[in-house]
């Protein structure tokens, strides 16, 4: 409940501009996620495994999300950052397989998988509290026989992860060998073999879209386009695509326009490699700030154009007036503005060139260069002088600024940058098959054996999915861990009660109402019994008053 108070008050922050209504909101937000964070230490504190299990249990009442997607979804990165939620995603990364196996031995197991057996630690199975236990333990007990450990060391996501970056760098080693020698009109092995790989990764990102909790097939599509390196994957593949249309197009000028497409497309391709980074604690939160620095860039943009278009239309004017209206004079105004910014200056053509010309016939059909104008040739020289200026010591610094701000701010959230990364790609690759590209277009033969090895044993149970989501998932106990969650709230409601009590504010508004009290208890005891009483008592003592004042007139005086 306080996951989805969280997530209800930062959404209603992008819904008002009132900065009191936004005060009220941030602190409303404050105080949801101190209670998730505070239930979730105690309740860590005292079952740790229990706790995890709570973390990834589906909630029926919250739209049958888990506490762990409900806090990513809100970008709750306090929460995610807290020791319980890490602690479940090093035992979903891992696997079976132990956390004190250094980087080496997994790779060598990579390498030669025969070695996981002997050279790899596995941690014990645990019990688990999913529905359908029976299935899964009998599930293990026949793969054990089977497969044995070599089951549970292809099937960790780590080393799922590993297997498909070696596959990913030898399908660019295969793209890079096409594109710099084997790119002819005649279709090769290589080509062929390329075009499956890429057919391959579709698949997978068919499967990725699919495979999401969400059961309407729009809000499949929806909740899988949000992700933005799924957009560069969709985008990568269909730019292949086209380049491959026009490969096999029987025209020449289509031929050389995949060539370009191709090579376009390649450098996407590369680019998917920095998705991988993410999982890398120094590297990742660098990639937020790449991100961060491209939207300061757009907005500087938008700053230059105004600049650069301006200096560009009104210095061609002055140097070459009345030109012709094609493309290629637009292209040309526009061209040596932009780069002036980065030191190309043109002196030579603003000066003016020793075998320039002013016949229209010949500058126009490319023949010799025309010759600017003698007003132009003294007076753009002096604009281009204050336009580096601006351009270059003005803007350029003030993007330098930007660029400097946000990588303050990132580098300040670093760790929570790379929290919210390492959980996405952890959920990636915990659903993605055991078979990476292009070995996952088998993928149907394997679920067909596996519902054929069910039926021969004429097993009671029928084929179940390979993979389950790691982070959402029914649990057979949810009775039980919902009972212990409002135990354990509740003990920390009462800690935060005691301790409020015990807070320098709280004494200060005890004694304040102690004060109040005892001042309306003496009212009360005054009025109307001993009010009376010191009226009459007052009266008295303004009678001896007057009486003493009237005895010495009255005397006589007496004998000096």
């Amino acid at each position: 409940m306080a996951l989805v108070g969280n997530k209800m008050f930062k959404s209603m922050l992008s819904e008002t501009r009132d900065k009191e209504r936004i005060k009220e909101i941030q602190a409303c937000i404050k105080e949801w996620t101190c209670l998730a964070n505070g239930v979730l230490s105690e309740l860590y504190s005292t079952d740790e495994r229990k706790t995890e299990d709570l973390l990834v249990q589906r909630q029926i009442n919250w739209g049958n999300e888990s506490c762990m997607s409900i806090a990513v979804q809100a970008d709750n990165t306090d929460f995610i950052t807290q020791a319980a939620c890490q602690s479940l995603l090093n035992r979903i990364w891992n696997g079976r397989l132990a956390k004190d196996n250094s980087r080496w031995r997994l790779l060598l197991c990579l390498l030669c998988p025969f070695l996981a057996h002997n050279l790899l630690d596995f941690t014990e199975r645990h019990v688990s509290s999913e529905k359908n236990n029976t299935s899964e333990d009998w599930t293990t007990k026949k793969l054990s026989v089977v497969f044995g450990r070599a089951y549970y060391f292809f099937n960790a996501p780590v080393i799922i992860f590993l297997n498909n970056l070696c596959s990913y760098l030898v399908f660019l080693s295969l793209y890079t060998y096409i594109l710099v020698f084997s790119f002819d009109t005649q279709v090769s092995l290589e080509e062929i073999i390329l075009i499956v790989w890429v057919f391959a990764f579709a698949t997978e990102e068919v499967r990725q879209m699919v495979s999401t909790s969400s059961k309407p097939l729009a809000t499949k599509c929806h909740s899988y386009i949000n992700n933005t390196w799924n957009k560069v994957d969709t985008m990568t593949i269909v730019v292949f695509i086209i380049g491959i249309i026009l490969r096999f197009l029987p025209y020449e000028s289509t031929f050389e326009a995949a060539r370009v497409v191709l090579a376009l497309n390649y450098v996407t391709f590369f680019l998917r490699l920095l998705h991988i980074f993410s999982v890398h604690k120094e590297l990742g939160p660098k990639l937020v700030m790449i991100g961060k620095m491209v939207q300061d860039l757009m907005y500087f943009v938008l700053i230059l154009i105004v600049f650069v278009f301006s200096f560009a239309i009104s210095s061609n004017s002055i140097l070459y007036p009345n030109s012709p209206f094609t493309w290629n004079t637009a292209v040309q105004i526009i061209r040596k503005s932009y780069w002036n910014i980065y030191g190309e200056l043109f002196l030579e053509e603003i000066e003016g060139e020793a075998d320039c010309t002013n016949d229209a016939a010949l500058w126009m059909n490319g023949t010799q260069a025309r010759c600017p104008t003698d007003t132009g040739m003294w007076l753009v020289p002096i604009m281009m002088g204050i336009y580096m200026m601006i351009a270059n010591v003005l803007l350029l610094n003030l993007l330098i600024a930007m660029f400097s701000n946000t990588f303050r701010k990132v580098q300040d959230n670093t760790d929570n940058h790379w929290y919210i990364q390492r959980y996405s790609l952890i959920n990636e690759y915990s659903m993605r098959p055991s078979l990476f590209p292009p070995f996952n277009l088998l993928l149907p033969f394997v679920w067909l054996f596996d519902w054929l090895f069910r039926l021969i044993f004429k097993s009671r149970y029928m084929a179940k999915k390979l993979k389950i989501n790691c982070f959402c998932r029914w649990l057979g106990n949810q009775k039980e861990l919902k009972q212990w969650e409002e135990v354990i709230a509740a003990n920390f409601n009462h800690k935060r009660e005691v301790k409020d009590l015990r807070s320098p504010e709280n004494k200060l508004n005890d004694t304040h109402d102690i004060i109040e009290q005892i001042h309306e208890q003496l009212v009360l005891k005054i009025h109307p019994g001993l009010e009376s009483r010191l009226t009459s008592i007052e009266n008295q003592l303004e009678r001896i008053i007057q009486m003493n004042e009237k005895k010495p007139s009255d005397q006589a005086p007496g004998p000096v």
